[in-house]
């Protein structure tokens, strides 16, 4: 599974590259041909490293790892009718003698929007927007990968939420969006994770001898109110920063404890395929139940945290576009 994910990214970045090599003008910063009504981009990145150790008097463990990340946008814009796409795919994987495979970074995001401009600057749009969100594999809590430890897999948990509302966009880079009619979906498409309640859904109900009544839960279903941002611009030369904020608060339940999933993305280019690339996340979800463990593997405690994670890469990585954004400002 680990292999099968990353060639598929892998061969998505290949075959970037080699668009780009075959369609890029000499004269031009655009690196496809440019269409009146899309703007397409996408970053692609690959990194890889390996240790290996035999007789090595200052020690040393052997290892291997790989990390691949897809960011795609399709943006859509004609007369007054607007639509924006952008997904995010990444994968990380690690091998040690001692612990295997074990998964670094696992994600699926998709984001999209409807608009229709309520002003001849099209800075106001009536908007519709739904996204989805989830992982591609299994995971665990360390140090051990028992089916006991497990605490998600593909669609479980699977996020989809869909609103209408109102979107500020006062630069091509920047846009707000409020859509105080948003409906929540959480899909935990397994069982014995359905069972526990770890997402929010109603968990599985037992009785007094530890037999099961009834199971949990599959799809959990909330309304209420959310707000976004996304920003993607070049803010220094050969520096692009890219980066989503989303807000849910559910009318009918603990309206005050707000969900946050929180993206960032810097890509510093050193030249035509070598980048630095850091990602840096944070999500809370007051329904989620995170247990944290003490080092000897006992429970310290459950209930929501902030989850954040961060990543660093330097590797193979390329950006296709068929425009040419605006330069930074000096």
């Amino acid at each position: 599974m680990h292999r099968l994910i990353f060639i598929l990214l892998l061969l998505s970045t290949t075959i970037s590259y080699s668009q780009t090599e075959s369609k890029t003008d000499s004269t031009s910063n655009d690196t496809i041909p440019p269409d009146p009504d899309w703007k397409l981009s996408a970053i692609t990145n690959v990194l890889a490293n390996q240790a290996n150790f035999k007789n090595w008097q200052g020690g040393g463990v052997n290892s291997m790892s790989f990390s691949a990340y897809l960011d795609v946008s399709a943006d859509y814009s004609k007369n007054k009718w607007s639509w924006d796409n952008d997904l995010k795919l990444g994968y990380g994987s690690q091998f040690q003698e001692v612990t295997e495979w074990r998964k670094t970074d696992d994600i699926v995001h998709y984001i999209t929007k409807v608009g229709y401009a309520l002003d001849t600057a099209k800075k106001w749009r009536a908007t519709g927007a739904a996204s989805f969100r989830s992982q591609l594999s299994d995971g665990f809590e360390y140090p051990t990968d028992s089916t006991f430890n497990k605490t998600s897999s593909w669609l479980a948990p699977g996020y989809v939420t869909v609103g209408l509302g109102i979107e500020y966009k006062p630069e091509s880079y920047v846009s707000f969006l409020l859509t105080p009619l948003t409906s929540k979906i959480t899909i935990v498409n397994d069982q014995n994770l359905a069972d526990k309640g770890t997402y929010g859904n109603e968990a599985a109900v037992y009785d007094d001898s530890g037999n099961l009544v009834s199971s949990g839960k599959n799809v959990r279903t909330e309304f209420g109110a959310s707000f976004g941002i996304q920003f993607k611009k070049e803010v220094l030369k050969n520096i692009t920063y890219k980066s989503t904020l989303g807000l849910f608060s559910n009318y009918q339940e603990n309206p005050e404890n707000v969900d946050v999933i929180f993206n960032n993305m810097l890509v510093f280019k050193v030249n035509k395929l070598i980048n630095f690339t850091f990602v840096w996340d944070m999500i809370y979800d007051d329904d989620i139940k995170i247990t944290e463990l003490n080092s000897d593997g006992s429970v310290n405690g459950v209930g929501p945290r902030l989850q954040v994670k961060q990543l660093f890469g330097f590797g193979l990585s390329y950006t296709v576009r068929n425009f040419t954004p605006p330069k930074p400002k000096k």
